[in-house]
């Protein structure tokens, strides 16, 4: 009773200074921002390399023929769910069920358009110029960055083992729709799902484009699984030290600089 009448924490109690508690508000506050800041950064990248790739379509596609590909649409993706977590998180508010499902789905959709270009289409496709930045930015600094941000800022232990069969409906959707629009138009977007044209510029049969697409359906859904593992297990992960050191850095260089200025 003495204790407790002092204001002393009682034996067994969990002690938490003044100082500790700011520390964790400080913190998440940090952290908050940071969030929405890595979010509405990597949505402006993907819009911004999509838009160039658009405004300078390539001689045999025009600008509208761009939204064809995957990349593209992969892309948006991406920024329309960076824009949605950055929204939330600025409001305070966990990503809900929906967000997350759709976080999975940019995130295992912009790893195919990254994995897909380095493996069969950059030996054939090296632009310059402006084109080449923007090239870059859609095959290679948005899949990397998309990544890291997700790794590093977003919350874990949102994904679930069913959400790998429901990431397969993109790219399934859209092999289905190249397919139709391909054998409707004469053009397929990509020559690995042309059974017209002969190798190398197409697969040579409907055969052919079958097997690919069941053999890269089969490696998507196994990277879908492995993304849901590795979200387990950066869940089980207290406190990740990146994400603490990046809030750390933050606070050192704006609020700290910030107090002294007060001063």
């Amino acid at each position: 009773m003495l204790s407790r009448a002092r204001g002393f924490p009682t034996p067994g109690a969990p002690r938490r200074s003044a100082a500790g508690k700011g520390n964790t508000l400080s913190f998440d506050k940090n952290m908050r921002t940071i969030r929405v800041v890595a979010h509405l950064a990597l949505a402006a990248l993907a819009i911004a390399g999509s838009a160039i790739e658009i405004a300078l379509p390539v001689a045999w596609s025009d600008s509208a023929g761009m939204l064809r590909y995957f990349t593209i649409q992969a892309n948006f993706l991406v920024a329309a769910v960076s824009l949605a977590e950055a929204a939330r998180a600025a409001a305070g508010l966990r990503p809900g069920r929906l967000l997350s499902l759709a976080r999975g789905m940019a995130l295992m959709g912009i790893a195919l358009t990254g994995l897909v270009f380095g493996l069969f289409l950059a030996p054939l496709w090296r632009p310059a110029g402006l084109l080449g930045v923007a090239n870059a930015i859609v095959h290679g600094w948005v899949p990397v960055l998309s990544f890291l941000v997700w790794a590093a800022l977003d919350a874990k232990g949102r994904f679930r083992r069913s959400d790998a069969f429901a990431w397969t409906l993109f790219p399934l959707a859209y092999l289905a729709w190249s397919l139709a629009y391909g054998a409707a138009s004469g053009f397929y977007p990509y020559w690995f799902l042309d059974p017209s044209s002969p190798p190398p510029e197409g697969m040579g049969s409907a055969a052919g484009v079958a097997a690919f697409s069941a053999i890269a359906s089969a490696l998507y859904l196994a990277l879908g699984f492995a993304l849901v593992a590795a979200d387990g297990a950066l869940a089980r992960v207290e406190g990740p030290a990146l994400a603490r050191w990046i809030a750390g850095a933050f606070r050192s260089v704006f609020m700290q600089g910030g107090a002294k200025e007060s001063e």
